[in-house]
């Protein structure tokens, strides 16, 4: 199995999961958030079905301060 990781760059997240909109999502084993990644307000299920994640860097730059619901 490939070793991938994804970065989130500066943005405001839609509500959802991250893993829809990438190919082989289980793939990947390491996140690393940049700073201003903004969730959105519905972050359920936020990194759902990333399978294979052993380490995320930089959680911190993750704003959370719009979040209602991270069930």
């Amino acid at each position: 199995m490939c070793s991938l990781v994804l970065t989130i760059h500066a943005v405001q997240l839609d509500s959802g999961q991250v893993a829809s909109n990438i190919h082989n999502s289980d793939e990947i084993n390491k996140i690393v958030a940049d700073p201003n990644v903004i969730a959105s307000k519905d972050s359920a299920e936020l990194f759902a079905n990333f399978f294979n994640i052993k380490k995320v860097v930089s959680l911190a730059n993750l704003d959370t301060s719009q979040v209602t619901n991270m069930h």
